[in-house]
């Protein structure tokens, strides 16, 4: 029986010593599978831990940012409201500004009518007396002889209205046109 196990045993070793060897290099192939995994599972670790840094900076700057923007942008409507204001209250202004020139100038218009009115109210008066053109000079024409003047004449109203007329020179030299009233003589002489 001992000649029948040895060969057995033999047997039983050399299938250990292969199952052994097979089982060595299995679990090399494994290791060096596991560690090319573990090396790969590292990169990519790095790879993610870079990129989620680069994400963590990036959402900084957005925010900033985001900040920044929000504040230019209640700046710019803080300013837009200021300019509204004061457009509004320029227009205020302007309309207040234009109903004062309105008023001004309607005041001045009834000024400038009234005078307008008071001037022609002189040239309109009638008058009365005689005129007496005095001539200058040292002759004997230069006495005071009486120019009639018409006490009216016909206006395009229809009304009759006395109007100033020229002189008319009969000689050169100094000419001047005296009205006379109540026996007073007042002189104006012009220069020719």
């Amino acid at each position: 029986m001992a000649g029948g196990l040895l060969p057995v045993a033999c047997a039983t070793a050399v299938v250990l010593s292969v199952v052994r060897r097979w089982l060595t290099q299995h679990e090399e192939r494994t290791t060096a599978s596991v560690n090319q995994l573990l090396v790969q599972h590292r990169l990519k670790q790095d790879e993610l831990i870079e990129r989620e840094r680069a994400v963590i900076t990036q959402e900084r700057r957005v925010q900033r940012m985001t900040a920044f923007s929000d504040l230019r942008a209640r700046s710019v409507y803080t300013r837009l409201d200021m300019v509204t204001d004061d457009n509004q209250a320029l227009r205020k202004r302007c309309e207040d500004l234009e109903t004062d020139l309105a008023e001004v100038s309607e005041e001045y218009n009834e000024l400038v009518g009234e005078v307008l009115r008071q001037r022609g109210s002189v040239f309109t008066r009638r008058t009365t007396g005689t005129a007496t053109l005095i001539m200058g000079g040292g002759d004997e024409q230069a006495r005071p002889r009486p120019v009639p003047i018409p006490l009216s004449r016909p206006a395009a109203d229809g009304e009759d209205h006395a109007r100033p007329t020229a002189a008319r020179t009969r000689c050169g030299g100094r000419l001047g046109l005296a009205l006379q009233r109540d026996g007073t003589a007042a002189r104006e002489h012009e220069s020719m």
